[in-house]
């Protein structure tokens, strides 16, 4: 449990440097790139959302919440880092801006989705809220943190994208390091497991394991004395 507790800590403060510090940050990129009508790109920014949303309820539970999670967080990683690139021109690409900063929205979203859903599945029942309050209060520090790193390095905005970018890299890795795989069609714990329980749980199964193949071997015994006999 103690692994799982870090290992979602780590995500949530990885997601939330590289999500709420855009987000706060990302209309005045967009003043500092000379777009036209930030009001008519912020719209377009955050529609983002609405497929988004749409994509992960579909694919939640065909791929994965874990594979989902990685595919999506290093998609707006690279978002970000294509974003970065049309922002450091001389005379930045205002539409390589607002649709790569929209494609980082839109995958942000689905990582979000996927990380509460991996969150509140690995956490037991009778430590859930505390576990998901943890992780929220984690995550709000580190979207303070971004706030103040990002409010330094405003004036170097591809600067700023790539730190934001190798933030969602980490989020997109850190699942592979939780204690359990994906939990998509299982049932979830009530209960906290501790590594005493898990070892006897083992040890059951692989006693049943062993009783039926005695089983087995029994009735293999049995049915060729059956054979031998009738041949007699």
């Amino acid at each position: 449990m103690r692994r799982t507790t870090i290992v979602l800590q780590v995500l949530w403060a990885s997601i939330c440097f590289g999500s709420y510090g855009m987000s706060v940050w990302i209309y005045t990129l967009f003043q500092m790139v000379h777009l036209q009508n930030i009001y008519y790109n912020a719209l377009v920014f955050n529609l983002a959302n609405l497929p988004a949303n749409i994509i992960s309820l579909w694919l939640m539970d065909r791929v994965g919440r874990r594979n989902m999670l990685l595919m999506s967080a290093f998609a707006a990683a690279i978002a970000l880092l294509v974003c970065s690139y049309f922002s450091s021109f001389a005379m930045p690409s205002t539409t390589g801006v607002i649709v790569s900063a929209s494609i980082y929205q839109g995958f942000t979203t689905i990582a979000w989705n996927a990380i509460d859903t991996i969150s509140s599945e690995h956490f037991p029942t009778s430590v859930r809220s505390s576990g998901m309050g943890l992780c929220s209060a984690s995550g709000r520090v580190s979207a303070m943190m971004a706030q103040i790193v990002n409010a330094s390095i405003v004036n170097y905005p591809s600067l700023l994208l790539m730190i934001s970018s190798i933030s969602l890299l980490i989020t997109g890795l850190a699942p592979f390091f939780l204690p359990r795989t994906d939990m998509a069609n299982e049932s979830l714990s009530d209960t906290i497991i501790t590594d005493d329980e898990e070892r006897t749980t083992f040890s059951a199964d692989e006693d049943d394991d062993h009783d039926d193949d005695d089983v087995v071997s029994d009735v293999e015994e049995g049915s060729v004395h059956c054979e031998m006999t009738s041949l007699v």
